[in-house]
């Protein structure tokens, strides 16, 4: 029979495809569910730890982006998590690395500003940058010390590359409060802050390649005694993200960015009508294609329109 395996051998990952007769299945091991926050363990990046099969994926930025990051790094800097002191620097430190893997910033660095706060059921902190000077790749390192000074925890954020086509479009899902479905937290802090307080809330909004098409217009009319009082303008959208989703990117649209169901793309908001995922054959990246209506209603006193 023809069919796709995956083979493990340590230290190697690759995908073939095989017609055989015979085949021993290895032991049945429980997986570890995938991650779909931007920041993951360093050994989850995808680019670090993707098949030979699957494409490398940066996430594309242009010079000036403002992005933000969310952590839920564990407090051990203030004697009450619930009011915190400003812990980067000492529980947290952050380290900036270039596509040649050099260091070129930390946490004090003029182009980082930091939010600590409580959101009711633990520590969170807010990373903000301004990409305005930053090398073509870049990703960042988020280390965790405990009060010894004992490493506890080492996360990444994927990994960035400069775009300098046009194709590509911002887009945030508008969540006002409370969380999403990948335990970001959108709140304002339940506790005391520490930090720039501008940044007090979360804002998940991202840059993507792709494309916005209008796909159809639906007016509908409403008239009153033969008088039109007002025509509602439905705009379908297709959003289609190029060149392809892998699947850390499929989870955070899911969970993230669409949570709502309403979104702002380029500043302009419109509402969910429904997704399209496929996975790509021989890999385990996904074509991506989402459709959005834009509702627009104009009042108007014509007669006999």
């Amino acid at each position: 029979m023809s069919a796709r395996y995956i083979l493990k051998i340590p230290n190697t990952k690759a995908c073939f495809n095989s017609t055989i007769s015979n085949i021993c299945i290895p032991k049945r091991e429980r997986c570890i569910k995938p991650h779909n926050e931007l920041v993951v363990p360093c050994d989850k990046v995808y680019n670090c730890s993707r098949m030979q099969c699957d494409p490398e994926y940066y996430l594309p930025f242009v010079k000036g982006d403002i992005i933000m990051f969310q952590t839920k790094m564990i407090d051990y800097t203030s004697p009450d998590r619930t009011m915190p002191i400003s812990i980067f620097g000492t529980s947290v430190i952050l380290n900036f690395i270039d596509g040649n893997n050099n260091s070129f910033g930390d946490q004090t660095s003029p182009f980082v500003s930091t939010f600590s706060g409580w959101n009711g059921y633990e520590s969170f902190q807010n990373i903000v940058i301004d990409t305005t000077d930053f090398p073509e790749c870049w990703a960042i390192e988020i280390k965790n010390y405990d009060d010894q000074n004992n490493l506890i925890s080492e996360h990444c954020t994927q990994q960035y590359k400069e775009v300098h086509c046009s194709g590509s479009f911002l887009i945030e899902s508008k969540i006002e409060c409370g969380f999403d479905n990948s335990r970001n937290y959108y709140g304002e802090s339940e506790g005391e802050y520490t930090g720039t307080y501008e940044f007090k809330r979360f804002s998940n909004k991202i840059r993507l390649l792709g494309s916005l098409k209008p796909c159809t217009i639906v007016p509908e009319v409403e008239r009153e005694e033969g008088i039109v009082t007002s025509v509602t303008i439905r705009e379908s959208i297709e959003l289609s993200i190029n060149p392809f989703v892998p699947k850390f990117l499929q989870s955070y649209l899911t969970n993230v960015l669409l949570f709502t169901g309403s979104v702002c793309i380029d500043d302009v908001e419109y509402s969910l009508k429904d997704v399209s995922s496929s996975l790509i054959p021989r890999t385990n990246v996904f074509r991506y294609i989402a459709n959005f209506e834009d509702e627009t209603s104009v009042k108007t006193s014509c007669i006999n329109c």
